[in-house]
C-alpha cells in the first residue's frame, strides 16, 4: 500500500495491522506530493475546473464527471507510475499491481 508519512500510518500498532493483513507498507519520501500518484490525478482533475464559477451543484458534478473521462487509461496511468516507483523485489508481496479506474471515481452521481 502506496502512502505519506503521516505519523498515523507508523508506529507499532500499524506495524501489527499491516502483519495482519498481508499489507506491504511503501512510504513516499517526505514532502514529496509530486511523487503521490492520487495528487497528480487530482492535478489532472482541478486543471479544466480552475477558474470556472459554478451556479448550481449539478454545475459541479457535470464538470467533475467530463473531468475524469477525460483521463485517458487510469488503471494504465497509475500501473505504470507504480511500476516506475515500486522496487521490483516488492510485487511478490503485492497481489495487483494494476487497480480499476472504476474504483478510483469519486461517487458524484
Amino acid at each position: 500500500m502506496l502512502m505519506d508519512n503521516a505519523k498515523i500510518h507508523k508506529g507499532e500498532e500499524m506495524d501489527v495491522f499491516y502483519k495482519n493483513n498481508g499489507i506491504l507498507p511503501v512510504f513516499l519520501p517526505i514532502y514529496s506530493s509530486d511523487l503521490n500518484p492520487e495528487e497528480q490525478i487530482w492535478r489532472m482533475v482541478r486543471r479544466p475546473l480552475k477558474n470556472k464559477v459554478f451556479k448550481e451543484k449539478s454545475e459541479i458534478r457535470e464538470a467533475f464527471k467530463s473531468a475524469f473521462s477525460k483521463i485517458n487509461n487510469l488503471a494504465g496511468l497509475l500501473g505504470n507510475w507504480i511500476k516506475e516507483f515500486i522496487p521490483m523485489d516488492a510485487y511478490p508481496y503485492i497481489s495487483s499491481p494494476y487497480v480499476s479506474s472504476s474504483s478510483l471515481l469519486p461517487n458524484i452521481v
